[in-house]
């Protein structure tokens, strides 16, 4: 069974390991001390040991490279092709769902619905020149006819409405320069715009692997920003990546934290300086963690 340095039962173990030691030297040494002396020396070696071995707190992982990122993000495209026409929205400007974000001059849909209207028309007049002549057969082929053509209208109809780009959900406008887009050809599909949400926002940090065992996803993150050193914010773990961040000298672990944003005052794509506080460990098992760390992979490398 392998130790580990960051348990409650080995900070027991190193106090009752002291203790002994203590033990054995004051009773060798005994002679040349009085009681006096020998008690208050043993009452503050015991409260010594207690502070080091047994008084726990929560153990912060520090975060490098933390970023910012809205969340929710949904991409706006286009679903008919066209040309944009005008611009609702402005980069910053809040939206909700449904909400109409620009509208696009689709001449070729236009002509084509217009064309299918005429159409519609002409077949409805037929089908009433047919009747006054008594032609059933005629009447009945120019019906059947207006009546192919008003679904097809119907259907132009509904690509017609799709001119008008809205929203498909609440958020922020995050494109940059949106009023760029005015006067652009978009293609079914193209990309317009993106929105998101930032009144809470993902913090994507890297945790060095030796610790990354630490972090688990519901423990507390604390982070502070250059703009506002005074404040902590504080979010919660919402994931641990599998893969490393970059390929360094010093492997990393991407791990995200949501951070509510209620003020607006974390920007995305911001900085950030974060510590995730992990389960409480003593004063002793960090002093010793890295050492023992250390030995166990060297003991590893040397034995046969």
């Amino acid at each position: 069974m392998m130790w580990r340095t960051d348990t409650y039962w080995f900070d027991v173990a190193v106090v009752m390991t002291f203790l002994m030691l203590g033990q054995l030297f004051l009773g060798r040494f005994s002679e040349y001390q009085p009681r006096s002396r020998r008690l208050l020396k043993s009452a503050v070696g015991v409260a010594l040991l207690i502070g080091l071995c047994l008084v726990r707190w929560p153990y912060r992982v520090t975060g490098t490279g933390a970023v910012f990122r809205p969340v929710a993000l949904t991409p706006v495209r286009a679903l008919v092709p066209g040309t944009v026409e005008r611009l609702l929205v402005q980069e910053g400007g809040r939206v909700t769902r449904g909400m109409p974000l620009a509208t696009l001059r689709a001449t070729d849909l236009l002509s084509s619905r217009a064309v299918t209207a005429a159409d519609a028309n002409a077949a409805d007049r037929s089908a009433a020149l047919a009747a006054s002549r008594g032609d059933a057969a005629e009447e009945r082929l120019q019906r059947i006819r207006a009546d192919a053509l008003r679904q097809e209208l119907s259907l132009l109809d509904q690509e017609v409405e799709l001119t008008t780009i809205r929203a498909p959900s609440s958020g922020v406008v995050l494109t940059p320069h949106v009023g760029e887009k005015l006067g652009t050809s978009l293609d079914e599909g193209d990309l317009l715009l993106t929105i998101g949400r930032t009144d809470t926002l993902e913090l994507e940090f890297g945790v060095d692997q030796r610790y990354i065992t630490r972090v688990e996803p519901g423990q507390k993150a604390h982070l502070r920003v250059d703009a506002i050193p005074q404040r902590t914010f504080v979010g919660r773990v919402s994931s641990i990546g599998l893969v490393p961040m970059d390929s360094g000298t010093t492997v990393r672990y991407p791990v995200r934290a949501y951070v509510p944003n209620p003020d607006g005052l974390l920007k995305p794509e911001g900085a950030a300086y974060a510590r995730v506080l992990t389960q409480p460990a003593s004063a002793m098992s960090r002093l010793v963690s890295g050492p023992v760390r250390w030995a166990r992979l060297a003991w590893w490398k040397i034995r046969p």
